[in-house]
Parts: C-alpha cells; sequence; structure tokens
C-alpha cells in the first residue's frame, strides 16, 4: 500500500513539474491566416528537469534577423552539461560543443564537421596548368571526407560563485578576446568588457544600472564594424511587482531588430512574448504551451 500511495506521489509530482516547462513555442503572425501560424520550436526534458533535446523549426527569436532549423541534444552527467550536439541542419552539418570543468575553470569546445576536398592546395604546381583545360586534376583527389574542426574554445573562470573573465579563441578568421565581468556591493552586474587579445584594445563595453523597476544595458562601441563604429546600444528591460519582466526595449542594436517585446505571464510562466516595433505595431508573436 506504501509503495503504491508513493507512486501515485511521485506521478503526481512529475506531473506537476512537466506543467511548469515549456514544451513548445507557436510563432503567431498579424499579417497571415491563424491556419498558417506553426509550432518553431519544440522542448524535451529528462526525469530530473534537465533540457535534453531542441527542435528549432525555422525558430526566429522575436527580435532576431535570422531564422534557425536544427535539433540540439543535451548530455549531462550529475546535473552538469558534458555535451550539447546540433544536427538535422539543412546543407550544413553537425555541431559539436563539449564542456570540461576544473576547480573554478570551464573549458567550452565549439567544434564543426566539415566536408572537405582531398584536393590539394598545391593543385597548379602538382599538375601543372595546361592553356587550353586548365588544371588537370586526378579523380582521387575530388574525393571528399568529414573532419572535425575546432571554430571556438573558450575558458571560463569564476570567483565566488561568479563569473569573472572569459578567455575565447577562435579559427583563424575571428580575432580572439577575453571578457571581464564587474560587480557592485551587492554582486549585480554592473560592467562587461571585451578586450581584443591581440591588440589588448577594448571593442566595447557595457555598463548595467539597476532600480526597483528596471534594469538599463548600455554598449558603447570602440572599433569598428562594417567600416563604422556602430552607436550606443541601449537595452532597457521592465518589471512588474513580481520581479518578472514584462517589456524590453532594444534601440541601435547592432545585431538585432529594434522595437519592444512585450511579455505575458499565466501563473508565474510566461504565455506570450510580442515583438513591436517603435510605432507599437506587432510584427511578430511567440506563444507558449506547457
Amino acid at each position: 500500500m506504501k509503495n503504491i500511495l508513493l507512486l501515485f506521489i511521485l506521478i503526481g509530482i512529475n506531473g506537476i513539474y512537466a506543467q511548469n516547462k515549456v514544451q513548445k513555442i507557436i510563432e503567431l503572425n498579424s499579417l497571415v491566416d491563424t491556419l498558417n501560424n506553426k509550432t518553431v520550436k519544440t522542448f524535451e526534458y529528462d526525469k530530473n528537469g534537465n533540457l535534453v533535446k531542441e527542435n528549432y523549426i525555422n525558430f526566429m527569436p522575436l527580435n532576431s534577423k535570422y531564422r534557425n532549423t536544427g535539433t540540439w541534444i543535451y548530455e549531462y552527467n550529475k546535473g552538469q552539461i558534458q555535451k550539447s550536439y546540433k544536427i538535422n541542419r539543412p546543407e550544413k552539418d553537425t555541431i559539436l560543443i563539449e564542456y570540461k570543468y576544473r576547480g573554478n575553470k570551464k573549458k567550452v569546445t565549439k567544434m564543426e564537421l566539415v566536408t572537405r576536398s582531398k584536393l590539394k592546395d598545391s593543385v597548379a604546381d602538382k599538375y601543372g596548368i595546361d592553356g587550353e583545360k586548365g588544371c588537370i586534376i586526378a579523380p582521387e583527389d575530388l574525393e571528399f571526407y568529414k573532419v572535425w574542426v575546432e571554430r571556438e574554445n573558450k575558458t571560463i573562470i569564476s570567483k565566488h560563485g561568479k563569473i569573472n573573465k572569459e578567455k575565447v579563441f577562435f579559427d583563424h578568421n575571428t580575432n580572439p578576446y577575453d571578457l571581464t565581468y564587474e560587480y557592485d556591493t551587492i554582486g549585480r552586474l554592473s560592467t562587461l568588457t571585451q578586450i581584443n587579445r591581440k591588440t589588448k584594445k577594448v571593442n566595447w563595453k557595457e555598463q548595467y544600472q539597476y532600480d526597483r523597476k528596471s534594469t538599463v544595458r548600455e554598449r558603447e562601441y570602440f572599433i569598428e564594424y562594417w567600416n563604422k563604429i556602430p552607436p550606443k546600444e541601449l537595452e532597457i528591460k521592465y518589471y512588474n511587482e513580481k520581479g518578472e519582466i514584462t517589456r524590453i526595449e532594444l534601440s541601435n542594436s547592432k545585431d538585432y531588430v529594434d522595437g519592444v517585446i512585450e511579455i505575458t505571464y499565466d501563473n508565474g510562466l510566461i504565455s506570450k512574448k510580442t515583438f513591436k516595433d517603435k510605432n507599437g505595431n506587432t510584427i511578430r508573436e511567440h506563444k507558449y504551451i506547457y
């Protein structure tokens, strides 16, 4: 009898727990018929509540410029994430992110499985140039194979339970940088600075200001992107009396679309997010299903 009672209790707990986890996101578009509104993201969890799978189905974050399709799979050990994979990427290969922990440091390595040709870099030197037909290439050198390429690695250093610094390296296409974190006297993030590891110059700096009803983030750039220095970014988050974020205002964003995100809650859970332009016109909405 006790075992049966315990089983019912566990089932009840799992049922309540499952209700508090978002299962899917539906995109609502006021410009099309509601029948065309589609699920754009789904979630799966293990028995411990860890997120183990995310399916992106032409998903676009509300203030993003780009859509995303693919499946993220997450692996854990004792509650700590160990690996994550992104598969089912249209016309792209698998991404693997590995996490390693040692003391107050966490090492994160991002790899991509890419298709490469066995064709030699110095084809002209090897085969010579035929003035009429160009390079004559052996068929065996046109075969393809898969190889893991390291795209990014970073070391995250923590102190007293808070991130103190990130050392970030990329492949040859992007300059490496450091992220340094500073906190105020009550432990809130006050300054975030990105520094080029090669030149030691500041790329950008963020300042955070807090009051009871809002958090203001201002980012100032010191280097050029696309041949110009971007204007100062401004993000303001507004809270209700429960401390829940209800509105986010975005201005001069370098990587995202400017506008306003309004967030609606139901019994403490996000039920809907709405993205509007600066004039208050609704662009897109995301409905959360639990």
